[in-house]
C-alpha cells in the first residue's frame, strides 16, 4: 500500500482509479489547474476548464535531478574580459540512479559562456557532480544561454539558465590642464616646457591618430610626447609643451589630441608672451582753439610684462602737439601704471598781408607812398605832365599789387572733431589707444 499527492493549485477531481500487473496506479479525472504535474504528456497545456488527464503512478524506482542554484547571472563583465567562474551543483534526487547523457551550452549567446563539470554518466541517487560556468563577453548588452543536461529523470532535458550583461570597452580621455601660460617669455627665447597629462581613465584603450600644435602662431610652440600610438586603460601619459616667441605680443594657439574617443579630439588652450592694455580716460574733452586739456592713459600689463612703454601721438591734427608726464612707464609685471597726456591747441589768427613766410612786408607800404606822391605830382603838373605822371601812377599800383603776393590766411587750430590716436611702443610692440577732441 502506498500514497501520493497528484494535482495543482485548483479544484482536481478523480472519476477512476486501476492497478495493472505491475502494480502500477492509473488515475482518470478532470483538473481545473494551470500547473498540474505532466510528463511526457500527448497535451502538456492547460486548455480550460476540466480538462481531462489519465496519469500513471508508477512502482518503478524513477531517477531525478535537481540543481542549486538553478540559473546564474553574471552581473556586467567588460567585454573581451572573463568573469570569475560560478558552479552549479546537480543533486541526483530520485529512487534510481541518474543517467547523464550530455551536458551542452545552447541558446543565442552560447559562444560567450564557457563550462566544464565533473559530472560521470552516472550519479547514483543521492550524489552530486558540478558544473563551472565563466562568462566572456565579446560584446556590450544582456546576454543569455543555458546549461542543457539530458538525462533519464522525468522532464528531460533539465536546463539552468545562464545570463550576464557585456560592458562596451570605451575609451574615455581628460587632459590636465587645461590651459598653459608661459608668461613673461623675451622673444627668441625658449621657455622651460610645461607638462599637460593625459589620462584614459575609460575602459577601453585609447589609439591615438596624432598629437599637434594649431593656430594662428602655432609655429612659436612646439610638443614632446610619450603616448605613442594607445594608451590602455587608466593608462597616462604626458606632452610637453616649450614656448618661443617670434615677435613680441600676445601668442595663443591649441594643443590638440586625436584619438578614437567621443569627441575625437581633445583641447589645451596655449598663450605666451608679453603684452600690455592702454586705456584713456575720459573718452573726450571739448577746448577752445589755443586751449589745452589733459587725458589719464592707464598702462595695464598682461603675462608678467615689466618693460619700459614710451608714449606719442599717431598724425595730431594741425596746430595740435601732445605731451606725456611722464614720457615713458616702466610696468612691474602686475600693477597699472599712468600717464597724464596733455593736448595743446593752437589759437587761431588772421595773418597780416605779405605776411606770409618770406613775404616783403614792406614792399606794400613803399608802394603805397610812391601811389600818393604820384597823385599830388598829378594834381600839380600841366596837362602834358598830367598824362605822364597818370601812367606813371598806375605802374606803382601794379607794383604795389605784386608786393601783396605773400597773401594773406588763417594759422592756429581749425574747429571740428578730432580722434587722435596714442601709441605706447616697446621696441617691435606697439599698443594704442584714442582720445576725442572737439575744437571750437
Amino acid at each position: 500500500m502506498f500514497s501520493t499527492y497528484l494535482g495543482g493549485t485548483g479544484p482536481d477531481i478523480g472519476y477512476g482509479i486501476g492497478v495493472d500487473a505491475k502494480s502500477d496506479v492509473y488515475v482518470t479525472g478532470s483538473t481545473n489547474s494551470s500547473n498540474f504535474l505532466v510528463v511526457k504528456a500527448i497535451e502538456s497545456i492547460y486548455n480550460g476548464a476540466e480538462d481531462a488527464f489519465v496519469a500513471e503512478v508508477s512502482s518503478a524506482p524513477t531517477s531525478g535531478v535537481k540543481f542549486t542554484p538553478s540559473a546564474l547571472d553574471f552581473g556586467t563583465v567588460m567585454q573581451n574580459t572573463t568573469s570569475a567562474a560560478m558552479t552549479v551543483t546537480v543533486t541526483s534526487t530520485g529512487n534510481a540512479t541518474l543517467t547523464i547523457h550530455s551536458i551542452t551550452l545552447t541558446g543565442v549567446n552560447s559562444k560567450m559562456f564557457s563550462e566544464t563539470n565533473t559530472c560521470p554518466g552516472s550519479l547514483a541517487n543521492g550524489a552530486t557532480c558540478t558544473l563551472t560556468v565563466t562568462f566572456s563577453p565579446t560584446v556590450g548588452g544582456t546576454l543569455a544561454a543555458a546549461i542543457t543536461l539530458d538525462t533519464d529523470a522525468p522532464g528531460s532535458p533539465q536546463v539552468v539558465n545562464l545570463s550576464g550583461t557585456g560592458m562596451q570597452m570605451t575609451p574615455q580621455v581628460s587632459l590636465f590642464p587645461s590651459f598653459l601660460t608661459f608668461a613673461g617669455q623675451t622673444v627668441g627665447s625658449s621657455s622651460a616646457p610645461q607638462t599637460v597629462t593625459l589620462v584614459n581613465n575609460g575602459t577601453g584603450p585609447l589609439t591615438i591618430t596624432m598629437v599637434t600644435i594649431t593656430g594662428g602662431n602655432h609655429n612659436d610652440f612646439s610638443q614632446t610626447n610619450n603616448c605613442g600610438t594607445t594608451v590602455n586603460a587608466n593608462g597616462t601619459c604626458t606632452i610637453n609643451v616649450v614656448f618661443t616667441p617670434s615677435v613680441a605680443g600676445t601668442r595663443t594657439a591649441t594643443l590638440s589630441v586625436v584619438d578614437n574617443a567621443v569627441p575625437s579630439t581633445q583641447i589645451v588652450s596655449l598663450t605666451g608672451g608679453e603684452d600690455f592694455t592702454l586705456f584713456s580716460a575720459p573718452s573726450g574733452e571739448t577746448v577752445t582753439a589755443g586751449q589745452p586739456t589733459t587725458f589719464t592713459i592707464t598702462a595695464v600689463p598682461s603675462l608678467n610684462f615689466n618693460q619700459t612703454i614710451t608714449f606719442s601721438c599717431k598724425n595730431p591734427p594741425a596746430g595740435v602737439t601732445c605731451l606725456f608726464t611722464p614720457a615713458t612707464l616702466t610696468l612691474d609685471g602686475t600693477d597699472a601704471a599712468s600717464t597724464t597726456l596733455t593736448v595743446m591747441t593752437t589759437a587761431r589768427t588772421l595773418l597780416p598781408v605779405g605776411g606770409g613766410r618770406g613775404g616783403r612786408p614792406w614792399i606794400p607800404w613803399l608802394g603805397g607812398a610812391l601811389v600818393c606822391a604820384g597823385l599830388v605830382a598829378v594834381l600839380l603838373a600841366g596837362e602834358r605832365e598830367r598824362a605822364r605822371f597818370a601812367l606813371g601812377v598806375l605802374l606803382l599800383l601794379a607794383f604795389a599789387a605784386a608786393g601783396c603776393g605773400g597773401g594773406s590766411g588763417i594759422v592756429g587750430t581749425p574747429a571740428g572733431s578730432y580722434s587722435i590716436t596714442v601709441n605706447g611702443t616697446v621696441g617691435s610692440l606697439t599698443e594704442t589707444t584714442t582720445v576725442n577732441l572737439v575744437v571750437n
